[in-house]
């Protein structure tokens, strides 16, 4: 049984009519009838009474009209996915993070990423700050790590990874090194 025979038994019956269903499927009439006779002769089941110019349907051939109309869009939908598998990229993570890092903190991170989701694919860039902020802004990255010199924006979600504690070191030769501790 043919996927196009059950697809034309479909369109005569939604038509119900042979001329307009061959006109819809752009094959001649006597094509189509000669397509579902051989339908008829493989299954070994009369689909169709025909009378005259018209037709009824069997109860096979409501049954029949029935499960080809699901099973036509289940081949459809399966058509479409294959489709979109054997022409879908990778998605690509576009990862951006402050070029003056040297932890190995989002080496171990991406490696762990491409563990869980072998499927995308992960690119690294390295800039300063501003660079890092424009390319975010203008959609070329899709993450960035950085240090918070400016304002965060609303435009983003924003999670503190950690906190830092900074430290100031002054010559003993400084006049600030004078200061009570604590007072700077």
């Amino acid at each position: 049984m043919l996927f196009k025979q059950m697809k034309y038994f479909i369109s005569i019956v939604k038509n119900n009519s042979f001329t307009k269903a061959a006109e819809e499927n752009y094959i001649s009439q006597s094509a189509i009838s000669q397509a579902i006779k051989s339908l008829e002769d493989e299954l070994d089941v009369k689909l169709l009474k025909r009378k005259n110019r018209g037709f009824t349907l069997t109860n096979a051939g409501e049954y029949f009209y029935k499960q080809s109309i699901l099973l036509t869009e289940e081949i459809e939908r399966l058509k479409q996915k294959i489709i979109k598998i054997s022409t879908q990229k990778n998605d690509v993570l576009k990862i951006g993070y402050i070029s003056n890092y040297m932890g190995q903190e989002i080496h171990n991170a991406i490696l762990k990423f491409s563990e869980i989701y072998p499927n995308i694919d992960i690119e690294v860039y390295t800039a300063n700050h501003e660079e890092l902020y424009e390319q975010m802004k203008s959609g070329k990255l899709d993450i960035i790590i950085n240090d918070q010199i400016r304002a965060l924006s609303e435009e983003y979600v924003n999670y503190f990874l950690y906190k830092s504690p900074c430290y100031i070191e002054i010559s003993k030769k400084s006049l600030l090194n004078k200061l009570k501790e604590g007072c700077y």
